[in-house]
């Protein structure tokens, strides 16, 4: 099975369930939907579980966010499209 089709299968799996969260780990960069104000979309993952710790790869600025919130703002995870909330 392709990454694509897993992560398609996985969307899917996760709108009929809905509680299945995204597999995020330390280390993994982010694309989110909105800009941060220096620009840059990108975003570097440094703590996962309930709470995210994420660092700005434009200007490198810190912030923690709850996952929930997070998840929902999230376009890709290193580089692959995320779908589903």
């Amino acid at each position: 099975m392709s990454a694509k089709a897993a992560i398609e299968t996985i969307a899917v799996f996760r709108k009929e369930v809905g509680a299945m969260p995204l597999q995020i780990a330390v280390g993994d960069r982010l694309e989110l939907k909105k800009k941060h104000p220096c620009g840059s979309l990108e975003w570097e993952t440094l703590r996962a579980g309930a709470d995210f710790k994420i660092k700005c790869l434009g200007c490198g600025c810190e912030l923690m966010l709850p996952r929930a919130k997070l998840e929902k703002s999230i376009r890709k995870i290193n580089g692959e499209k995320c779908l589903g909330k």
